[in-house]
Order: structure tokens, then sequence, then C-alpha cells
């Protein structure tokens, strides 16, 4: 009755009862219910009277202030009026006029919020915005999610230029001050809390409250909100019912399915294509929905078609009905994940386009379809492509160098340095790509996704690339950069991934040099543009690579860049006036996803997957394409032979693991490092030389033996949660492979790759630094010619400047054995264990990968990286990862300055972004305790690209060759939050399992350690030590349950020496004059005297760590049964329960004494 009160002085009483009720009963129906109310309403409230004697246009409101939409009179906005069917850019048919009329009728009264619900790609969204643009309203649009947050509708407080907190509003308060039209997407995926705290302005009372800012608003006069929604069930997962009382503040329209006749309409004319065409794309349509309800054939999300899917096929512009079935199973096939509905499809393509009988097989064969990527033409263009960049990017590099010496202006000076900078940047892109070129396999998974990809760019398309770790996602996205000389810029995402990392930001101003213009007013922070505005600004191609990490949030603000007007609002960086960003005409956006189903993947929502071409990549399971792989990266005699090896072996371990997770252990990428390790290893050149990392040049079959276990034998089953036995019989399957690969005369090689570091005839251990440098002064160091024979042993060859177990070995660093700046390492690599551990990750470090290092807690993961990195003159960064580190620990912060001005900010390099620039290792620590997110993010460091993306600073950081990156965690089962990692993850590194010390492993490093224990003491308190543990993982035992689980290991022998040997030290020295470790190592004591020190510590050890008395009592038993003989008396559990006071001294000489104990004091404060 209100909008009757409204409309009746213009268009009349009778007129405005039927739009009255029509608006409030009828909009919302469907499209049959609606006919039939519409003859009642003509019935009973018209008498009969035609609707097109009612519906006639009233004259014009006085002024210029309405525009007339479907014999409405729409009051106009203050923005210039635009027809966007006159532009065309819309088509307008007789169903959208029929929408039109009942939006305009609905916008006339402006009080009441409008809410269009229907399938998705019918229009809901435009409809508003053809109104919009028809009656000069400024229109923008929020993407509702499901973890939507009222921040992104009201705003948030941000820091401005300036440096100071100021409230950013967001776009509703924006929209309802300034009298904007608002669209709030997707309204049902929105948390209902969220859409509860929109009641006010929803109601009769149209005001929104801002509680940041304790103010309440009245909307402008031209503010209108509307809301669109998929309705809810099963077809469109995740949307909610609205509840009825929230619901009931809006006035419905219902828009469905855009009829057959009309989008044969809008195709001929948006599309430019003949009507016939369009027909047939329409019944191709219509024949996938009838299979899609019919059978189970395109149930999954991959197999519903939609209006945006036809647009894309129709504007690839097929000139015959062969090319149009060619590009309709291009953008609607190869997406599906079945060969079954591939195979539908083309039937179905066939059978409506009528293709010629004889030219069926011919017309969607694969040589036909993807013509365009022929090897030798793709590699030609290539070579000319990689040619062309690098001569471009010379000579650009020559005229910024040149431009730089010039004495110019103020100012010019540091753009020209940038742009040396930036010409340098493009001709390592170029080169790298360049190579890429010449090592990739065009295969026909190759070949095809390649000419996919290359269409989505000529037609200026998002491609969504969808397809497991090491298919060439990435590759095939560098190579058509190159291809099309543009700049491709690369941003990994995870699930801490924010708007800001894709748009930009306020960053702190950081001054280039303290010469800068002082007279300039300068403020504490500045706007950068992020990856996705700089390349929709300079024509650049967008890679978001893993898009499916990061939150939905994010993603849907992508939705406007994705549409055809490729247009971006940027209200983060404030102002007077909102910035909207039109992309260049080059722009074009790709993105990379693994699939659903791996820990903490997940598929992207159908509403963003419709925005894309989407390209499936499937796994490949052809023996000969692997060939080809593998060919291209050995492609030189005797190697090349052994290609077909390799894809046999990678063809019979899939056989053999099935289809679990242990078939991941062995993909591509792992099958091409075992390859390039082969060239690596027998490259003529690797005679000790530190180029090749070899101490001598392995033989093919050496090679190859070697290789089996550092890619997948090594690591088998790491990080996959395979059971041991499983892990073992795949283990022993695969020698027996290789035996039979190999010739019966090269089966040592196997035994050798299979025990690295095995003691052999030649000197087996480390020379001592004062020998090594007695025999440099006699001139005795130099190059030495190495055979089979030697390896096992050590390589500390100065000449070649390698360090090793033969034949392993790594180039020297810059520090000097054993120096300050090297880390110190309390490990012994000449233990039997530790040498094999040491072998195996010296042959891990032959490949440019990082390398990841298992093994059950005290095995000396960390320990041994620690010695080999001060053994080799390298700087080993540690990081510690926990379930609270984040990137920020990783890669830096902007921090206050020290002695700097208030708002006055530097940046600080993070641990692994520090140790990158330096060259240094770095170890990870725990990796699996770190939040997946975090990991995700060193994706790209990780991989082939060996560089990282810094968002804050806007800068890609390259790893130089001396960087190295390792990785130690314990098994997952070892629980404390431990969890599983992505395949897609794991695959980026080789895996290495490090082998339990044994009982002579851990006697050889005390021994080595402690020289003051004597030896026969040394072995029978590792003799203890290991007892305690066998009983304490004893199946079904019952010691040591109580606090489980318990690990008893080298550290606590180490400790427990430490401990003991300080004690007859202190009994000797007093406290003031405390010698130093190496005279305590070098001191010897009575034996009796060192084995009470022991009995005497052990308790501090090992019994007051266990909570119950029986446990205590089994540890009394089982010390008095290793040490049997050396006491008259063994330790008693009476003594180790003792409850007595224990007194408390100082002494004279400073010492703090608790009972036997004694402690060395500060002189402060006594």
């Amino acid at each position: 009755m209100e909008y009757v009160r409204h409309a009746a002085p213009v268009y009349g009483i009778q007129r405005a009862l039927y739009d009255g009720f029509a608006m409030s009963f009828q909009t919302l129906l469907k499209h049959e219910s609606a006919e039939a109310l519409e003859r009642l309403i003509t019935q009973h409230l018209l008498k009969g009277a035609p609707l097109k004697a009612v519906f006639k246009a009233p004259a014009a409101p006085p002024g210029d202030r309405h525009e007339l939409v479907e014999q409405y009179w729409v009051e106009a906005g203050d923005g210039e009026r635009v027809d966007p069917e006159s532009a065309g850019r819309y088509v307008v048919t007789p169903g959208v006029k029929k929408h039109l009329s009942s939006l305009a009728r609905a916008a006339l009264l402006r009080r009441h919020p409008i809410l269009l619900q229907g399938p998705t790609s019918s229009g809901k969204t435009s409809l508003v915005e053809y109104l919009a643009e028809r009656t000069g309203h400024r229109f923008v649009r929020i993407n509702n999610h499901e973890h939507t947050d009222l921040q992104e509708y009201l705003g948030s407080y941000v820091t401005d230029a300036e440096g100071k907190l100021t409230f950013q509003e967001g776009a509703l308060v924006q929209a309802v001050r300034k009298g904007w039209w608002i669209v709030l997407d997707e309204l049902n995926l929105a948390p209902s809390d969220v859409l509860e705290a929109l009641n006010r302005l929803l109601d009769d009372n149209r005001e929104l409250f801002v509680p940041e800012l304790q103010e309440t608003i009245r909307p402008h006069p031209h503010f209108a909100l509307f809301a669109t929604q998929n309705p809810p069930g099963v077809t469109y997962g995740g949307r909610k019912t609205l509840s009825k009382a929230f619901r009931n503040r809006f006035m419905e329209l219902h828009v469905g399915d855009i009829p057959d006749d009309e989008l044969r309409i809008i195709l001929n004319k948006r599309c430019s294509v003949a009507p016939s065409y369009a027909a047939k794309i329409v019944e191709v349509m219509r024949e996938l929905q009838r299979r899609r309800r019919a059978s189970r054939a395109f149930a999954g999300k991959d197999g519903f078609v939609t209006a945006r899917d036809l647009f894309r096929w129709a504007n690839r512009g097929a000139a015959s009905y062969e090319e149009l079935a060619r590009d309709g199973f291009k953008t609607l096939g190869e997406r599906l994940r079945s060969d079954e509905e591939r195979d539908a499809l083309k039937e179905t393509l066939v059978k409506i386009l009528k293709v010629d009988n004889s030219r069926r097989e011919e017309t969607l064969a694969f040589s036909v379809l993807y013509a365009s990527a022929e090897e030798a033409s793709l590699t030609q263009r290539l070579t000319e492509a990689a040619t062309r960049a690098l001569a471009t990017a010379d000579a650009a590099e020559r005229d910024a160098r040149k431009n730089a010496g010039k004495t110019s202006v103020k100012g010019n000076t540091k753009k020209d340095t940038l742009a040396e900078v930036s010409a340098r940047v493009a001709r390592r892109d170029a080169a790298d790509a360049s190579a890429l070129s010449a090592a990739m396999a065009w295969t026909p998974a190759a070949r095809r996704l390649f000419s996919l990809v290359e269409s989505c760019l000529e037609h200026s398309e998002p491609a969504l690339l969808v397809g497991e770790t090491g298919c060439g996602k990435t590759s095939v996205c560098q190579l058509l950069a190159l291809l099309r000389g543009q700049k491709l810029r690369i941003l990994n995402c995870h699930q801490h991934t924010e708007t800001g990392d894709f748009l930009g930001g306020f960053r702190p101003a950081r001054k280039e040099s303290d010469a800068e213009d002082a007279t300039k007013d300068s403020v504490p922070f500045a706007w950068e543009d992020g990856p996705l505005v700089q390349a929709m600004r300079d024509g650049d191609i967008l890679l978001v690579d893993e898009m499916s990490l990061a939150e939905d949030s994010v993603l849907e603000r992508l939705n406007s860049v994705l549409e055809q007007g490729r247009a971006l609002t940027l209200p983060e960086k404030g102002g007077s006036e909102v910035e909207e960003l039109v992309a260049h005409k080059n722009f074009r956006v790709l993105a990379t996803m693994n699939p659903g189903g791996d820990f903490g993947k997940k598929e992207l929502s159908p509403a963003l997957r419709n925005r894309f071409c989407e390209i499936w990549i499937g796994a490949s399971s052809d023996e000969a394409e692997m060939a080809q792989i593998v060919q291209r990266r050995i492609p030189e005699a005797p190697l090349s032979d052994y290609s077909k090896k390799l894809a046999q072996f990678w063809s019979f371990y899939r056989e053999a693991a099935g289809k679990g997770v242990a078939r991941s252990a062995l993909l591509t990428r792992d099958l091409v490092a075992w390859a390039q390790f082969m060239r690596a290893a027998n490259d003529p050149s690797g005679e000790g030389s530190a180029a090749s990392g070899c101490s001598r040049r392995l033989s093919p079959e050496e090679a190859y033996a070697h290789g089996a276990y550092l890619t997948l034998l090594d690591g088998l089953g790491l990080g996959l949660g395979l059971p041991e036995e499983t892990a073992k019989r795949l283990a022993d399957g695969c020698r027996e492979f290789l035996r039979r690969q190999l010739p019966k005369k090269a089966h040592y090689a196997i035994e050798a790759a299979s025990n690295p570091g095995g003691f052999s005839g030649a000197a087996s251990t480390l020379e001592p630094p004062k020998e090594k440098r007695a025999k440099e002064k006699r001139g005795a160091t130099k190059k030495v010619e190495r055979s089979r024979d030697d390896d096992g042993a050590f390589v500390d060859d100065d000449a070649a400047n390698l360090f090793g177990v033969a034949p392993f070995a790594v180039p020297r660093g810059s520090l000097p054995r054993g120096a300050v700046g090297a880390v110190d390492a309390q490990f012994e690599l000449n233990a039997p264990s530790a040498k094999r551990n040491a072998a195996r990750v010296l042959r891990a470090m032959q490949l440019p990968k990082p390398i990841l290092l298992e093994g059950s807690p005290g095995v000396g993961k960390t320990s041994l990286i620690s010695a080999l990195a001060k053994a080799a003159g390298h700087r080993l960064t540690r990081v510690n990862l926990s379930e609270q580190t984040d990137m920020m620990d990783l890669l830096g912060a902007d921090l206050p300055k020290d002695g700097g001005d208030a708002g006055e900010f530097r940046w600080a390099d993070g641990a692994f972004l520090s140790a990158l620039k330096r060259g240094d290792w770095v170890l990870l620590d725990e990796l699996n305790l770190a939040p997946q997110p975090v990991l995700e993010g060193l994706n790209a460091a990780l991989d082939h690209r060996a560089e990282i993306f810094v968002p804050e600073l806007g800068e890609t950081f390259r790893c130089p060759p001396t960087f190295r990156v390792f990785a130690a965690q314990n098994p997952v089962q070892e629980g404390g939050g431990r969890k599983g990692l992505p395949k897609s993850f794991l695959n980026r590194f080789t895996r290495v399992h490090v082998e339990p010390m044994e009982k002579q492993d851990m006697t050889h490093i005390v021994a080595s350690l402690y020289p003051a224990v004597p030896a026969d003491l040394v072995e029978k308190a590792v003799t203890f030590v290991v007892s305690l543990a066998e009983a304490a993982r004893a199946p079904g035992g019952s010691f040591a349950r109580a606090g489980a689980p318990w690990e008893f290991n080298l550290r606590d022998v180490l400790r427990w020496c430490e401990l003991a040997c300080d004690k007859l030290k202190r009994e000797e020295t007093s406290m003031t004059r405390r010698s130093s470790n190496d005279e305590l190592f070098g001191d010897s004591f009575p034996v009796r005297r060192v084995a009470e020190a022991l009995r005497e510590t052990h308790e501090t050890i090992f019994v007051r760590r266990l909570r119950v008395a029986s446990d205590r009592r089994e540890c009394a038993r089982l010390f008095g049964s290793a040490f049997a003989g050396v006491f008259k008396d063994g330790p008693s559990f009476d003594s180790f329960s003792r409850t007595s006071p224990v007194a408390v001294t100082l002494g004279e000489d400073g010492a703090l004494r608790v009972g036997g104990a004694a402690l060395a004091t500060s002189r402060v404060g006594v």
C-alpha cells in the first residue's frame, strides 16, 4: 500500500494497485506460478482490462532528473547516464525487459532492499549494473563468502600515509553516505550474525550504526541496496536458507534461467556468432544437462555448464562446425576429470553439430585439437623468443647504465638506477626461461597444456590449471610469458594470504639514502602497488600459484577483474575519490592449484571456478611419455640408454604401489631429479672438481643405482604415513627390480648405494686439523686421483676445494674448517652410522633441491647438519619452527628504527631471508610442527624457481648457488602437534631417512667427545641407556609408561658424562678458576673416581625423571646390571627416594652448596 500511495499520482490508481500487488507477491515466484497469479490479478484488480491499456508510460516528471526504463520513470543519480545496450556491452531480450521492468518498479521507492534470487550466470548482478548505468548511479558490489566479516561492510582502522590510525570506511558505509547503489553478492553465503547486524539499515528506520565511529548514518536519498543469491540446496553447496524474519525485509525478484531462444539471441549479438552456431551451442548445453539428469555423467562440479561457458565457447570465433566442435571440447571438455565424461561430450558435439561421418574421428583427434603445439614449431618459436628477450634485456641494461652515468636533474639518478636493476632482472628472467625451454620435454600432455593455455591468453580468458604437483603447470606459464614477450608476476598463495598481498598497501616509507631530499616533506607510510595492480597497470601476466590455498574472502576480491570489464576499485588507498583501475589490454590472469583431497588442499567455490577457463592436467600413465621426459635430461650417450630403464622402473613402482598414498613417493618431478643426478654424477669433468660435487666420476650403473636410493629408497614412505611393513615390502621389490635391470657385474653398485659411507680399505677417518695443516706446510696437499677403492673415505681436499665422503662431496665454503664463525657441533662424523647418514645427505646434495631428514628423536638430525656445515666451512642458520611460527619470523618485518624519529621504520630481515642473501645453509627444524600456510609460503624458494617474493618489500630475491635448505622432522606418530604434510610440498624435497644410532655408534661418539671417561665405563654407560630405551619401547611392557612417551638416547649419555666430568673437575679445582673444555677433556681421572661420579650423577639424569616408584626400582636394577662388577654395592632404590633435609651453605670460595652440589655465584649482591 505504501507503493500505491507513492505511485498513484504518477501512474494512476489502477496501475499502482497492480504494480504494488505484483511487486509484493508475484515477482518472487517462478515463471509458471507467476503467470497463474497474473491472471488472478488481472481478473480481480483490473476487472479484466488488458494490461497494454494499463501499461502506458505517463508524462515525464518535471526537470531532467528521471530516466524512462520499461515504462517506469526512475530517478537518476549524479553520474553520467550511459545506455549499455547502445555501447554493445549488454543485450536486452524480452525476458531481460521483463526483469528490468520488475527491477525498475521495485527501485521507485528506494526505501526497501531488493533481493534477486536465481541460478548462477542468469544475469542477476548485471541487471542491477545495467539499471545503475542507465540512471547514472555509482554501482559497487561486495562479494560475500562463508568467512565474511562485518569489517568488510563497515570498515576498519588502518594506518594512513602520515602514520596515523584513521578509520577506512567500508564499501557499505561509503555507499550509504554518498548515495551509491550497492549489491551484496551471494547473500546466503555470509554468516548469519553479519547479516543480522544490517537489520537497522533494512528496516523502515533506514539507518546504519558504525560502532567504531559511534555514529548513526542516515542514507543519502539516492542510496539503494540490492542483494543476489543462488537458491539454497544441494546444487549450490554452502548456500543456506535465510530466516523468514530477515528475508521478509526484502522485496524479492526471481530471475530464472535464460530461455533458449533468448540465449541464442545473446550469443549472436554479444559474441558475433552466426545464429545457426548460437542455436547449436545452446542445443549442446541442453543435451549435457539432460545427460546430467539422466545419469551420473557430468554430475560433478566440473561438469556443470553455465552461460559463462557458452560465452567463452562462442568468443573463440569458429569458422566452421568442425572448428566449433573443437572449441567446444576445449572450453567444456578439458576441465573434465573423467574419461567417461570426456567421451560423452565428444559424442554429444559430433551428434549435434552433425560432423561428417568420415571426419568424426579426425575432428576431435589429438593431432588436430593441438596442431598449434607441434614440437618442432614450439622449439623454434621459443628459441626465437628467447633470443629476442635476451637481446631486448641486454639493450635495456646498456641504456640504463649509460643513463645512470649522465649528470641529470635531481631525482633522475634514482630512477635510472631502478631502470638498471629492472633491466638486469628482465635479463635474468629471460635467461631462466631460455634454459627452461631447452630442458622442456614436449610430451603430448605438455603440448596439450601449452596449446590450451595459449588459446586462453589469446582470447583474454582467465585460465585455471588444476593438476598434481610436478606436471608442468608453472613451467608452461613461464614459457608462454617468454613467447609473448611479457613479464610474468608470480604470487604464491597460502592460507595466510591477504588481500593486501594482491592489491598492495601502505608500507613504511624507506629512504634510499641519507642524501635523499631532506627539504621534501616525507611521510612515514606510502602506498605500494601489489603484484595484481602492477600487472594491471603494466600489461603483465599475473600467475596466482596454489590459488586454492588462499581464503575465499581474499579470492572473491578478484571477481571484478575476472569479469568482462576487467576493472578493480581500490578503496584501500583512501582519499576523497576511490580509484577505479581498468586493466591494460595486454593484462592476463593465470592460476594454478592442486586438486582437493591432500592435506590442506581444497577445491575452489563453483562461483569462482566458473569465472576461469579450467584445464585439468591428469597424472601421466604412459611409460613412453616418461621416457621422453627423462631423455631430455640425459640426451648424451651412454646415459641416454637409461631413459627407458628409468621409465620402466617408474612403471613398475606405480603398479607395485597401487592407487594408495605410496604412489606419490615417485612422481614425475622425482624421476627428473633422478636423471639430473645421473648426469651430474657421470659428468666427464667430475674428477674431483667443485663444479661437479663428486670426488670421482661415477659409472652409469653406479649413477643409476645411487639415483634410485637418492630419489626413492632412502626416504621411501617418509612424511606419507606408510606402515613400516608396506614401506619394507616396496623397498625390497624395488631393489629386486634394480638387480634385474642391471647386469650381474654391476650389482656391486646397488650394494654400494644401499650403504654409502661404508668402510673400505682406504683411510676412513677425518684427518685432524693439526695434522692436516702440518702436511700443508710440507707441501703434501695436492689433487689426488681417486678410484672406487676410496669410496667411504673422507674427502677434505683443498686443491679440489671439496669436502665429503667419497664419492660424494660438496664445495667448501668461505669459512675455514673449525673457524670461530662456523657452527660448533657436538657431533662425531667418524661414527659408523653418523658417517653413513652423512654420506646419504652428501649424496642428496648433488641435486639443487632442499633436503628433508626424518628420524626418531635423538638420532642426530640437527647435529649431523651442524657437523657437515662446520666441516665444509659453511655458516648454518638454524630456524626452530613451531605451531606459532609466522612468515614474518622467516622473512622479516618493519620495525621502529633505533634512534630514529617517531614513526620511522626500518626493514629487519628474518632468519630465512638473511641466510638466503648471504648464501648460507638453513636448517628448518621440526618442519611438521609449523603451520602449513608458512610452509606453503616458501614453495617458490624450494622448487626450480629458487626465489622468494616478499610482499612488504615488493621485491623478489633469488637463491644464490651456495644457499642450501635442510629440514628436519620427527615422524608424525611421535605426536606433540606433528602433522602430515601435503604431497605437493613434500615432493619438493629430497627425503633422507636418518637411521638410528647403534650401540657402537654411541660408544664411538661419547669416547671421542669425553676422553676423560675410560672406554670400558663409556661402554657400560651406553649399555645402560640402551637398556632403558629398549625397556621403554618394549611392546606390552610396564616400564616408563607414566608420563610416556620417554626417549633415552645419545643426548642423555652426553649430559651424563658432562655432569660427571664437571663434578670431578670441581673436586680438583676451585670454582674461581674453571678449566677450559679442551683441558678438561684432555685430563685423565682414576677409573674408580670416574665410576663414582657416574653413579652419583646418574640419579639426576635418569632416576628423578621417572614418576613412579616401580620405574625407579627398574632403573636401579638396569644400572646395577650394566655396571656389574664395578661397584661393591650397587645403587639401591632407597637412596633414590630419600626425602631428608638438604643443607644449603655458601662456602668461602663463593660457591653455593646444595647438598653435594656446588654452584658458582656472582659477586654482585653477595
